[in-house]
Formats: C-alpha cells, structure tokens, sequence
C-alpha cells in the first residue's frame, strides 16, 4: 500500500499531550502511531522528562527518531544510543540558581529538583517531590544543598515545585534566568538559550530535513518556541491559552481523547480533518 504523507515527522509534548490524564497511551493511539510509522513517518517526542523517564515509552512504541529530552538541553538517539546534543547551565548561572533559591525559593516554601548526568536530585522528599517522581516513573536522590554548588556531571536544567502564585514570584526574580513553566506547579530552569524551539532547529538540521515537513504538537508554555516556529504547530484543545494563539490550529480533541489521532490524520492526508479547526495561516 502507497501512503502519501503530507507531513514526514511528528514530533509531540508528552504529559498533556500525548498521555492523558492517567499518563497513558490507548491501544487505539498507540496503534495509529505504529501505522505511520510503518507508512514512513517519524514520531518522535519533545519532553522535559528525563531519558530514563521516557524509556518505558521509547519501548512500547518502539521510536527510532532522535528525541527532544529535558525541554530542550539533550537530543538522544535511540538506535545508536547516545546523545547527539547535550547543554549544561554554566556553573555562573547555577550559583545564581541555586543562590536565588537558596533566598527566595525556600521562603516561598517551593521544592527544588535538581538534574545532572541521568540522575535526578532533591534536598528534600516532599509530598510533591513523592508525587512528581511517580508521575515521571524515575527515581529522586536526597543530597544536602550544599552537594548541588559541585555537582560531578554538572547541571542539566532545574526545577521548582509549587503554587501557581508562587511559582509566579520567583520567576520574576529569577528575569536573569533563563526560565519557562512547563505546568502551573512547575517552573524550569534550563541552560541560556535553550527551549524545545531551539533543539527541534537543531534536530532538523541533524537529520537533514525541511521545517515544513514537520508537526509540532503541545499543550502548555513549554511548547511555545517548537509549536510556533512551524507551519504545522498544533495545540491540542486542552492546552494554554498563549499556546493556541501561537499555533496554527488547535484540536477539538483534549488529550484524554486522544488529540494526536487527528494529528496523525492531518499528517497522512496534508490536509486538514473534516471539523478539525483551520489554519489560522496556511502561509506560515
């Protein structure tokens, strides 16, 4: 069978997004998924999970493709299992992290995770930290804070634990930082000058394709750069506000309705569903 593919690459936010609300994939979506690739498209992930965290996925789905890890400051190849890209926060910008931390963060009563090597880190087991490590399936480490100012494999990226409000008020300190709330609870602090954006232009360049052969798909301010820097750049229908303004559409389905399947329709066909909603800007 000969299957036109309008759009060769996939490339999807996990929590929110691919998995629904009990962080699963249904047989159905798992399915169609298998089928485009076995069509010849790619599928692959943007996520700000460890590679640890997304295994059990690279696995069931059995993905070949490069894969965007810890939004945006790793790209791994799961064939030759390896990193392609690897960013660490400069040793200034983590003493400033941590220092900032260390003075506002704690006040605020936030938890800090800290994410070096494959490791992840907390100088305390919240019932946050409990929560966020069974949510990702990974295992959190407890070292006192004085261990993160010398970390051996250095710092990949940071994040904090907490109320929105909170959240909000030691991102306005941390301006200097480079920073982006993944979900309402979690704030992320990830080397300068990365983001999902930057490693998807990158990823395009290492497998030497086309931006206007990909679909980038997310629902939350994380997503933000690599959903809006493509033609097809999809929110699904449950995603942040600012996010579906950024898109060039948005799904009807939410994630617990398995919004990727009418991503993958769009991308079988090129062209839009029947009731999906339209571009916005078909020239972007």
């Amino acid at each position: 069978m000969i299957v036109h593919l309008g759009i060769q690459w996939i490339i999807t936010d996990l929590d929110g997004t691919l998995l629904n609300s009990k962080q699963q994939i249904s047989d159905k979506l798992m399915k169609r998924i298998q089928q485009y690739m076995r069509w010849g498209g790619h599928f692959s992930l943007a996520t700000g999970r460890t590679l640890p965290g997304v295994l059990p996925i690279i696995r069931a789905l059995n993905l070949a493709s490069p894969l965007i890890l810890y939004n945006g400051a790793k790209i791994y190849d799961p064939v030759e299992g390896r990193y392609l890209v690897e960013h660490a926060l400069p040793s200034e910008a983590a003493e400033a992290a941590l220092n900032l931390y260390k003075s506002v963060g704690k006040e605020l009563g936030l938890d800090l995770l800290v994410f070096g090597g494959e490791r992840v880190y907390s100088p305390e087991y919240s019932d946050a930290v409990v929560q966020h490590a069974n949510k990702d399936q990974i295992d959190i480490d407890r070292r006192p804070f004085e261990y993160f100012y010398a970390m051996p494999d250095g710092i990949s990226k940071m994040m904090l634990i907490g109320p929105p409000d909170r959240i909000r008020l030691f991102q306005q300190e941390a301006a200097a930082l480079n920073t982006v709330q993944s979900e309402p609870t979690y704030l992320e602090i990830l080397p300068p000058n990365v983001n999902k954006g930057t490693a998807l232009l990158r990823l395009i360049e290492l497998v030497g394709a086309e931006p206007d052969q990909f679909a980038a798909v997310g629902d939350n301010l994380n997503d933000l750069e690599m959903v809006g820097m493509l033609r097809h750049g999809v929110a699904v229908r449950n995603a942040h506000p600012r996010l579906k303004e950024a898109a060039s559409w948005v799904t009807n389905r939410t994630n617990d309705e398995d919004a990727l399947l009418e991503v993958i329709e769009y991308a079988l066909g090129g062209r839009n569903l029947q009731g999906s909603s339209v571009f916005r800007d078909e020239r972007r």
